[in-house]
């Protein structure tokens, strides 16, 4: 039987149950509407993947470079990332159930229109990623990097749960825009001197740039 390496071309459709795939470059397949079920991939290439449409069940993904991979309308249930650059992932109108989301690098990627249930994000960078979701429920940013991601201030974003700092960064930024002064003061005490004076220096304008 063919490696799913020599077919990763070819991979639409495929049903896959089980297995251990260490340090396999499946970069720029075309894996679209396949079925992938109790397996790890460890320290592979999977960058531009097309996962379209796919189901992932009880998958362990580790240590794996997944950037601008597609898994729009996927489905993925029980999944762990752990370690992954998935910079420009997209998982346009995916739907997420019980998925953790450790050490990993998601900035530029894309939620829109995705459903999450249970979903963790832990010492992710979500930097500029667009968290604009159809549903949400359960969903916990811990320590997680939210800096310009982009997302609906609605309960989709609010019923989640957020680490101290993270809450502390958006006190600040509350204190900053706030009117007055009696109160915005409380608000620097509550967000914290450092963590302010932090969120000032990064939302001032840039300086013009010189004239020549």
């Amino acid at each position: 039987m063919p490696s799913i390496v020599s077919m990763k071309r070819r991979l639409q459709g495929h049903v896959q149950q089980g297995g251990f795939f260490h340090d396999i470059d499946l970069r720029s397949g075309q894996c679209f509407q396949s079925v992938w079920e109790s397996l790890t991939f460890s320290k592979s290439r999977l960058s531009m993947v097309d996962f379209r449409a796919s189901k992932f069940i009880n998958c362990t993904i580790t240590d794996t470079t997944l950037y601008g991979s597609s898994w729009n309308a996927a489905n993925l249930h029980g999944v762990t990332f752990t370690g992954c650059d998935a910079e420009q992932a997209s998982f346009l109108g995916a739907v997420l159930r019980d998925v953790v989301f450790t050490d990993c690098r998601l900035a530029y990627s894309t939620f829109a229109g995705a459903t999450l249930h249970d979903v963790v994000f832990e010492s992710c960078n979500l930097h500029g990623c667009d968290l604009d979701y159809a549903e949400a429920t359960g969903v916990q940013y811990a320590k997680s990097n939210l800096w310009s991601a982009k997302s609906v201030f609605g309960c989709t974003f609010w019923n989640a749960g957020f680490d101290v700092e993270t809450c502390n960064r958006y006190i600040a930024l509350i204190a900053r825009a706030h009117p007055d002064p009696e109160t915005k003061e409380k608000l620097i005490a509550l967000a914290g001197e450092n963590t302010y004076k932090a969120v000032d220096r990064l939302m001032r304008p840039e300086p013009d740039a010189p004239e020549f």
